[in-house]
Formats: structure tokens, sequence, C-alpha cells
């Protein structure tokens, strides 16, 4: 049988290598945060994604296509705290090519 590379390829870790945390990356998409998981969170975050999707494909689409974003974050148990599971999620959509955008927070 054949070892095919693509599907196997070996992990590497440098010792000097910086890999930055999960919040380095969401501070550097969506902005600093002292709290993760909250509604201004959420929000910080769809405004982002629509943003990006609505700027890139707008000059393009814009007069044909609705647009839309989802964002989510959550807490899950962690092994060794008491903290409780809980998350927020929003949706940021027109109801139709060039209108105002609606949103939805859970």
């Amino acid at each position: 049988m054949q070892d095919n590379h693509l599907f196997h390829r070996p992990i590497t870790h440098h010792p000097n290598t910086h890999h930055p945390t999960s919040t380095q990356i969401s501070d550097a998409t969506y902005g600093a945060a002292q709290r993760y998981v909250t509604r201004d969170r959420v929000e910080a975050m769809l405004e982002a994604e629509y943003l990006s999707c609505s700027l890139t494909l707008r000059k393009s689409r814009g007069n044909t296509t609705a647009f839309f974003a989802f964002a989510d974050t959550v807490v899950a148990k962690a092994f060794n705290r008491a903290n409780e599971c809980h998350g927020w999620l929003g949706i940021k959509y027109q109801a139709q090519p060039k209108y105002v955008f609606c949103g939805w927070y859970f």
C-alpha cells in the first residue's frame, strides 16, 4: 500500500515558536475584550463578519444578494473549575437585497 503524504504530514514543534492563543486571535480579529462570552462580544464578531462579507461582495452582488453573518461564543465546563456552561449566538441579515440589516441575539 502506498503511503499518501498529503494526509499524513508530521507535526513538528519548534521550541522557540510562539503559538497564539484563541483569545489572541480573537482580539486581533474582533478587537480586545476583557470577557469573551458576552453579548457585546457576539455583536463585535457579527459586525466584523458582516462587514467583511458585504464589503467584499457588495460591488459585484449587492443589488441581487441579501447578506448575512452568524457568530457564536461559548464557554464549556472546565475539568477543574466550577463554572457553568453558557454562550451567546447571533445572526445579522438582510431580509432582501439593499435592505437595512436585522439582528437576533440569543
